[in-house]
């Protein structure tokens, strides 16, 4: 009963993960069509809209899932009695692809849901170990700041609306500031980021933080992160996943603008935070987001213009399209032909693959045993009328003494059902393991170009590196230029400050 149990298990997953990948084709199709069609609306509603995507496929996930529990029981119940009564041969007149990816995921089930939990396993001890890093970081190397700063966090906290107790802490471990926890929230900064930058900047990323505690965004990131690990075959998942992380950012962007109604400050504290900025844990809010995305953000907040789909995610969108369309028009018809198809051609063969371990009975064996029988001794005899009227000659024996019986015994091959059963079962075989062949091929065309794009990616992310460098030198050289003009103001001073001395000196020589 276990072993049943886990058998069906295995299958609702392993059906309930490939459903998922069309769906993850129709979740990236609406994903680019909102980023698309909300160029010019605010980043809470394009946040609000991706995020209500994120659960619809996660409650689309659940009801899969349930459908696929409910009708493999079904089939096992049936099973149980005296098996399924409607054939694979009556269900499905010709072979075609969906029966074949059917037999191959009844077939292979088993394999697959270990696989996938082993890389979910790895990554979930990923995800404690960030757990215990930000525990660590709520207790360790830790310092309270002045008792200015603490009055001022009150005050804000108490500006952005916010009823919990937030605490703010300079630690020695972190070197972008960053917010942990959702009950208890707390505050991370680094230490001496206080007295290095200007009270502007302080109240600037520490009201960015005080946004995600307001919005509560640590929760919604903690479900995103195990969706996105649960899903990390789907390509749909993981983009919108990174979607939604950016729009946070905006959103928190615009809360902290709104209070300090100050763009130019902001984006000096994001230049002056990047300066700090190396790895943080993914649980962490931290101030520059999940992601490089500083130079996006500044092009926004300066341009109020939202981020709009490029040519990667443009292509990937439609990719999806296509495959949409053409695994629409590839299953339409043979659903459309005969009705509750494909649901018969499943329910038969997950009886089958759970009912693997049962043996027929010996009223069954013989009952199937009958029709081969009669089908040998039919062969036999056609081959006998055969060979008769080939020529050969097979005398009968002839009554009398003098009559000579002469017979010719004649070997005819051993017709057997179960050697047919073993070809046809190797033949199938050798099926499947061309199909095999088949998919790992196409793998393996997948995998090079996802590799590409990769080094696109990452060609794209180094274009962007050196623009932000080279941004930054023009920041550095305004400053030096700043700096300059403010040493010629203070030589000019100095030499009228000496001019008037003189002529101070003069003046009282004078009157001595």
């Amino acid at each position: 009963m276990q072993q049943t149990f886990a058998g069906q298990l295995f299958h609702a997953l392993s059906w309930m993960f490939m459903h998922s990948l069309w769906q993850g084709l129709l979740l990236t199709i609406l994903a680019g069509t909102i980023v698309s069609a909300t160029k010019r609306s605010s980043p809470s509603l394009r946040y609000s809209l991706l995020t209500a995507l994120l659960f619809c496929f996660i409650g689309a996930t659940l009801v899969t899932f349930s459908w696929q529990w409910q009708m493999n029981g079904d089939a096992m119940a049936a099973n149980w009695n005296n098996g399924p009564t409607v054939s694979a041969q009556e269900i499905v007149p010709e072979y075609n692809w969906w029966t074949g990816f059917t037999q191959f995921m009844n077939q292979y089930s088993g394999w697959f849901i270990p696989a996938w939990a082993l890389i979910v396993l790895l990554k979930l001890v990923r995800m404690l170990v960030d757990f215990y890093y930000v525990n660590r970081l709520r207790t360790a190397y830790i310092n309270e700041p002045g008792e200015t700063w603490t009055i001022r966090l009150q005050q804000l906290t108490r500006a952005m609306g916010i009823r919990k107790q937030v605490v703010l802490l300079e630690s020695g471990l972190v070197n972008i500031p960053l917010v942990a926890g959702h009950f208890k929230p707390v505050i991370l900064v680094p230490l001496g980021i206080l007295t290095r930058l200007s009270a502007a900047e302080v109240e600037a990323f520490l009201l960015h933080e005080l946004a995600h505690i307001r919005r509560h965004d640590y929760l919604v990131n903690l479900i995103q992160r195990v969706t996105s690990i649960l899903f990390f075959f789907n390509p749909g998942v993981l983009w919108l996943s990174s979607l939604i992380s950016a729009e946070r950012e905006n959103c928190c962007d615009d809360m902290a603008i709104t209070h300090t109604d100050d763009k130019v400050k902001f984006v000096e504290a994001l230049i002056s935070v990047k300066q700090h900025a190396q790895s943080s844990p993914a649980l962490a809010m931290n101030f520059l987001g999940q992601k490089n995305l500083l130079l996006h953000r500044v092009q926004r907040i300066v341009y109020s213009r939202n981020k709009s789909l490029n040519m990667a995610e443009l292509l990937f969108v439609v990719c999806s399209l296509v495959c949409s369309m053409l695994l629409f028009l590839s299953a339409g018809p043979t659903v459309t032909s005969k009705t509750h198809h494909y649901a018969q051609v499943h329910r038969v063969q997950s009886a089958k693959y759970l009912s693997n371990a049962i043996p027929p009975s010996k009223q069954e064996q013989q009952q199937r045993s009958k029709p081969a029988t009669r089908n040998i001794y039919q062969g036999q005899v056609a081959a006998n009328k055969s060979v008769t009227g080939s020529g050969t000659k097979i005398k009968q024996p002839v009554s009398g003494n003098t009559a000579k019986t002469e017979t010719v015994t004649t070997q005819y091959p051993t017709v057997s059902a179960e050697g047919d059963r073993v070809t046809a079962i190797s033949e199938y075989r050798q099926h499947l393991k061309d199909l095999t062949n088949a998919e790992l091929d196409r793998i393996q065309a997948e995998k090079d170009r996802l590799a590409a794009d990769r080094d696109r990616i990452q060609a794209e992310k180094d274009r962007v590196q050196a623009e932000l460098d080279r941004k930054q030198a023009v920041l550095d050289r305004i400053q030096a230029d700043k700096d300059r003009a403010q040493a010629d103001l203070d030589r000019k001073q100095a030499d009228k400050d000496r001019e008037q001395a003189i002529r101070d000196a003069r003046a009282a020589a004078a009157n001595n």
